[in-house]
């Protein structure tokens, strides 16, 4: 990141940071999103995004997936396109055209973050990867979601 005009009296470095994380995106990222976010205490947060990757990729094998979900209508049988991007202790499983799940291992616990294309797509997202985690866990996970109000928290 090159920060060439930092010494000037009018170098705003908020602007600057926004900038190189808006870097490269298209219109459609910088629209607030419907965002959700959870912090699961576990001695073992390195297995689980593994475990939640493994399974999003086996999910998206093919190109796509069918994600079923409980209920009824079109719209809970769409076809949503999986795509996972990990590092060994950070991820991002991309559920197109509903959103993406971010994933951070941390000392102690994994962070788990879901942007949403909408409110109805935010949902699904939720209990899907709720149910994941839960089901990956047998008992140990607790999965409490928080909504973020401030698009770039």
């Amino acid at each position: 990141l090159e920060r060439s005009g930092s010494d000037s009296p009018n170098f705003d470095r908020n602007a600057h940071a926004h900038h190189s994380i808006t870097a490269g995106r298209d219109h459609r990222d910088l629209i607030a999103m419907p965002t959700l976010e959870t912090r699961i205490s576990t001695g073992r947060p390195e297995r689980y995004l593994r475990q939640f990757c493994s399974h999003a990729t086996a999910m998206g094998s093919g190109g796509s997936a069918r994600m079923r979900m409980h209920g009824t209508g079109q719209a809970a049988h769409d076809e949503v396109r999986v795509r996972v991007e990990a590092t060994g202790t950070a991820a991002t499983v991309h559920l197109e055209p509903w959103g993406h799940c971010t994933l951070r291992a941390e000392t102690g616990a994994l962070l788990v973050r879901i942007d949403a294309a909408e409110t109805t797509a935010l949902q699904r997202l939720r209990d899907t990867i709720t149910r994941d985690l839960e089901r990956f866990g047998r008992g140990e996970l607790t999965v409490r979601w928080l909504s973020v109000t401030d698009p770039d928290a």
